[in-house]
């Protein structure tokens, strides 16, 4: 049903002035989020989602600040704890997963069209010290699919799932199902074909370094944490949920000297409970100043939780991608869903 609407809201969103379905949504605010902008094949994220090109991402910044302002971290912190409504339309723009692209690629991009950025980093992979199961996932279905055994690889690997009793469908379906728990069968499956993500790490060092993550701060950017090591929040038990938080916020805060503390849920907020926002703005105890999810444009029970509007789930231009979100909103206006509630 979502999917279908959608798509009909997509044919009509190029044809609207934004500013127009801004005012009939009443929402001046919108948090587009990336994770990065390249023009070269990168094979850890070539089979996760679309990459946005450079000139597509200069394009996607110059359609924002026609319609909006941008504002910083601190100022956002600021005015939501203010309890204030944003007078101006404004954007607050940041990356997920700390990826090197920010520094080499985005930054200048930033200097250049004067937008300030936040980028939210998991603690476990800042210098290159380990690497996200899905991007693993990503470079052992490239090598496959690359490879010119690409059956005999195939059958090796059903048999790894096989053998951890773990469904076997297509190639690519099933190694793309596999999720953070099933991280020791993943490394199972990347020896048995040989492939060395210790090796990747250093060879393409897809993560920030600390000198850059302060290179970015010196600039006047912000980093926020992103868990350790960016599991489905909804997999996991309260306690361990709690931990990841905690750590990574803490990490990061002390690491680079922060005199504010924020997070973005890895994936999706979408199963967490309000048992856990209550642990995490306790009055005695308050972990982050804001946290972010990534459900579009919606408003949530925590007024310290902030949902993003992803900008990555295909490759239409800002103008369309904007638009249809906030006829989606208008439309969800009409039966009182825009409000995300928790159990």
């Amino acid at each position: 049903m979502k999917s279908t609407l959608l798509r009909v809201l997509n044919n009509f969103s190029q044809s609207i002035d934004t500013s127009l379905l801004i005012n009939v949504s009443k929402q001046k605010f919108l948090a587009p989020v990336y994770h990065l902008v390249s023009d070269v094949r990168v094979q850890h994220i070539q089979h996760l989602y679309p990459i946005r090109s450079i000139q597509t991402f200069k394009n996607d910044l110059d359609y924002l600040l026609s319609c909006y302002e941008p504002i910083n971290l601190k100022e956002l912190i600021r005015t939501v704890h203010g309890g204030k409504e944003m007078i101006k339309n404004t954007f607050f723009l940041s990356f997920d997963d700390g990826l090197s692209e920010c520094y080499h690629i985005i930054a200048p991009i930033l200097k250049e069209k004067g937008v300030p950025a936040t980028f939210f980093l998991n603690s476990a992979f800042i210098d290159n010290n380990d690497l996200f199961f899905k991007y693993k996932l990503s470079i052992i279905l490239d090598t496959i699919l690359r490879s010119k055994n690409a059956e005999a690889l195939i059958l090796r690997v059903k048999e790894l799932f096989t053998k951890n009793k773990v469904l076997f469908k297509d190639i690519q379906t099933s190694l793309l199902s596999l999720r953070y728990n099933h991280t020791s069968m993943i490394n199972s499956i990347a020896l048995e074909l040989n492939i060395d993500f210790t090796q990747y790490l250093k060879e393409h060092s897809p993560y920030l370094s600390t000198e850059q993550i302060q290179a970015l701060i010196k600039e006047g950017h912000t980093i926020g944490a992103h868990s350790i090591d960016h599991p489905l929040y909804a997999d996991l038990k309260m306690e361990d949920q709690l931990l990841q938080t905690k750590e990574s916020v803490n990490f990061i805060s002390n690491q680079f000297s922060l005199d504010y503390k924020t997070f973005a849920f890895p994936f999706t907020d979408f199963g967490v409970k309000n048992e856990f926002f209550d642990k995490m703005y306790t009055h005695n105890q308050v972990m982050v100043d804001l946290s972010f999810g990534s459900a579009g444009i919606k408003k949530d029970v925590s007024k310290f939780h902030i949902h993003r509007f992803p900008m990555e789930r295909t490759r239409e231009s800002a103008k369309t991608l904007i638009n249809t979100e906030l006829l989606y909103y208008i439309c969800k206006m009409l039966v009182n869903k825009n409000r995300i509630s928790r159990s």
